[in-house]
């Protein structure tokens, strides 16, 4: 898990260690300049355009799939670029 943000007009990212905390009946999204997940060490590419499924753990709910879309870079930064102004 990691997050995004601006520091002094410089965008930084680092790793959220302790995951991220849903309080009850509420709603945490998980996008491109913001909190994300960072995938690492996969055994092929990415290709723009694909669906995959990942698995999340938490801690009181269990397990949960869900599919993500593989975006493009200018996808990404077009996203980035919304959610700072959000």
């Amino acid at each position: 898990l990691h997050e995004m943000y601006m520091d002094n007009d410089v965008m930084r990212m680092r790793e959220v260690a302790s995951g991220i905390p849903i309080p009850a009946g509420e709603t945490v999204h998980l996008q491109p300049g913001g909190l994300h997940i960072m995938v690492m060490n996969l055994n092929a590419g990415l290709v723009v355009g694909d669906a995959h499924d990942v698995t999340l753990i938490f801690e009181q709910a269990g397990e949960h799939t869900l599919e993500f879309d593989v975006l493009s870079m200018s996808e990404i930064m077009a996203a980035t670029k919304h959610h700072q102004h959000d």
